[in-house]
């Protein structure tokens, strides 16, 4: 029987001689000082930015399509970039792109949707819009004192029909009629339906996988596009309805499925998520684990180590730049409530001022 921790993990494995790698994360980035560090230019004309956009060109069919790999990443608040040229600045968000000028004379244009290709050898743009659709946008041509002119094309990304599809960025969400599709990267589409999870890209299953019970619930653990490295993926947890609990990682266009645990049907499941009832805004899992409640009690586990979140402390916990009252489970994970304080506050005056619950 599964042993369940009443210690902090961090000693537990030490114990147990036990070392784990934590997965690779991108902090976050503050919007205001991105936004100090473009101008002015650095001396050798070049924006401060985090990575460089490649020009690349558009494949004009639809077999050309799942090569390309979206180069305009972001993780968590927004990324900046500007083209080789100096003249636009693309702010990237969970859901939309921005561009605008370099000197910031007018106002930004906002793209939304997913997907986003910067062909800068053309000066256009194609991403995925609202509507699933491939759509381009020429931002050298636009006077950015009008409304966007979008050309759209006849290609659909991934419409299935009857499926609503969800655009999950650290996002949840719940199956309707046993049946769920979610957009991942690279216009993979992930659907469930009638037992399989497929993976679809431009309307071709490019893999499946056979799931005993249907998805009840699924949410967003982790994302990382590795520009230098090639290698992308995106991670999610979910609930099947006989409450096991799993992770699902989509990368190099194949499904890989971990089982966290084992449910039964005499349980009641549910995944920790970020809302404005529990005060908790950040959640952050390592490899397979997944925080979720078993009938109220809340865990942390990857399937081998089982955690009563409970029993561990609160403590100040710090996530990139997001700093915090919180709770560390170590090479698990960890959850915490941001606060505006300085860094030397008062834990417990902290913890009764935020009010968490979870």
């Amino acid at each position: 029987m599964k042993k369940i921790l009443v210690v902090i993990l961090s000693l537990a494995l030490t114990a147990c001689g036990q070392t784990t790698t934590a997965a690779d994360t991108t902090e976050a980035v503050n919007v205001e000082e991105q936004v100090e560090q473009l101008e002015p230019y650095e001396p050798d004309g070049s924006y401060n930015h985090p990575f460089f956009l490649e020009p690349r060109e558009f494949p004009g069919t639809i077999e050309g399509l799942e090569y390309v790999k979206e180069n305009c990443h972001f993780c968590y608040d927004a990324t900046y970039y500007t083209d080789t040229d100096h003249e636009y600045i693309f702010s990237r968000f969970g859901n939309c792109l921005d561009i605008e000028t370099a000197n910031f004379s007018s106002k930004p244009v906002v793209l939304e949707g997913s997907h986003f290709i910067v062909i800068e050898s053309i000066g256009e743009v194609w991403y995925i819009n609202t509507d699933r659709k491939w759509a381009s946008f020429n931002y050298t041509k636009h006077s950015y004192a009008e409304t966007p002119k979008i050309s759209v094309s006849e290609v659909y990304a991934d419409s299935v029909e009857g499926f609503e599809v969800e655009e999950l960025y650290f996002n949840h969400a719940k199956a309707k009629d046993h049946r769920i599709a979610v957009a991942t990267y690279d216009g993979t589409l992930m659907c469930y339906d009638n037992g399989e999870l497929c993976l679809r890209r431009y309307n071709t299953i490019v893999d499946q996988f056979n799931l005993p019970f249907p998805i009840k619930e699924l949410k967003n653990e982790d994302r990382y596009y590795g520009i230098s490295t090639g290698c992308s993926f995106i991670q999610y947890s979910a609930v099947l309805e006989n409450n096991t609990v799993l992770t699902i990682r989509v990368e190099n266009s194949e499904l890989h499925i971990h089982v966290a645990h084992n449910g039964t049907m005499d349980e009641e499941v549910r995944l920790l998520v970020c809302t404005e009832e529990n005060k908790i805004s950040y959640i952050m899992t390592n490899n397979d684990s997944v925080f979720f409640y078993i009938n109220d009690e809340l865990h942390v586990s990857n399937g081998e180590w089982d955690v009563l979140v409970d029993d561990l402390p609160w403590s100040k916990v710090r996530t990139g730049n997001i700093y915090g009252p919180g709770k560390d489970a170590g090479v698990l994970g960890r959850f915490l409530s941001q606060i505006e304080g300085p860094d030397d506050y008062d834990l417990e005056e902290e913890l009764e001022n935020t009010g968490i619950t979870y």
